[in-house]
């Protein structure tokens, strides 16, 4: 179901102290696509996500944070 407007974001990722930013995924109902951190996505349905992937070089550790967007 295509939501009836569109609305259109910036997505910035700020990493805690210790994390590095590796990428973020961009999902738009459809697909799923790699974004660069500050740019502006458009969401197109009633609802979407952003997945974010990081990684601690001290701890060795991967971690995700999915962003839920529904409008």
């Amino acid at each position: 179901m295509k939501a009836e407007k569109t609305k259109t974001l910036k997505v910035s990722i700020k990493p805690a102290s210790g994390w590095k930013l590796r990428w973020i995924e961009f999902y738009e109902g459809e697909d799923v696509k790699e974004i660069k951190n500050n740019t502006k996505v458009t969401f197109r349905n009633s609802w979407n996500y952003v997945n974010v992937f990081f990684y601690n070089e001290k701890l060795g550790r991967d971690e995700s944070v999915v962003i839920y967007v529904q409008k």
